[in-house]
């Protein structure tokens, strides 16, 4: 456990982030607080604001990493590969597995709402444009000639597209549309939109 001056801001911030992710993980997003966060690493409540403004903020800050994890499983996908549909198929898939792999933390990303007239950090959509970069880059290699407005736009409805589809794959709702597995409806819009 802790003590005061045992471990610097930084260290304190690494810690309750480590022990926000395993609540998240074990007991879902909805259990997460800050008096858990600040008893599983040994730390006061009133220590925890010391290094995030609030709740909110130290959400954001573990979706952050959230979101630079994904990054870091797509982005070699993306430098290996010469083919821009195999790409992007390997891209869907690896989004896919991400989110079953990781379904508490993927959905507190889009679960997570600020309060009203609070503003999102300018650090956190620069982190969703980093990962749309990297889908944007096959596309424009399938798609030469096509403004950079335009393959933006693919870009965000072919994900919104694979986000819908392993939204209803975590909660089990693609039985209701007749299916045991997201598999072949990703495969059905690819071959339909690449």
């Amino acid at each position: 456990m802790g003590r005061r001056g045992d471990h610097s801001i930084e260290q304190i911030k690494e810690m309750a982030l480590d022990a926000a992710e395993t609540i998240v993980r074990e007991q879902g997003y909805h259990h997460l607080s800050t008096r858990k966060i600040a008893k599983a690493i040994g730390y006061t409540v009133g220590t925890l604001y010391m290094v995030f403004e609030n709740l909110d903020e130290l959400i954001l800050y573990l979706n952050g990493r959230t979101l630079d994890q994904l990054y870091e499983v797509i982005e070699p996908l993306v430098q290996r590969q010469d083919d821009p549909k195999r790409c992007i198929h390997e891209m869907t898939h690896t989004y896919l597995n991400f989110a079953l792999q990781n379904r508490s933390r993927w959905n507190m990303v889009f679960e997570h709402r600020l309060p009203e007239g609070k503003d999102v950090p300018g650090w956190y959509p620069n982190k969703i444009s980093e990962l749309f970069n990297l889908l944007e880059t096959p596309l424009r290699q399938l798609h030469q000639g096509e403004s950079e407005q335009e393959i933006a736009l693919k870009a965000r409805v072919l994900w919104s597209s694979v986000h819908g589809i392993c939204a209803l794959a975590l909660t089990h709702s693609l039985q209701h549309l007749g299916f045991d597995s997201p598999e072949p409806m990703i495969e059905s819009l690819l071959k339909q939109n690449l």
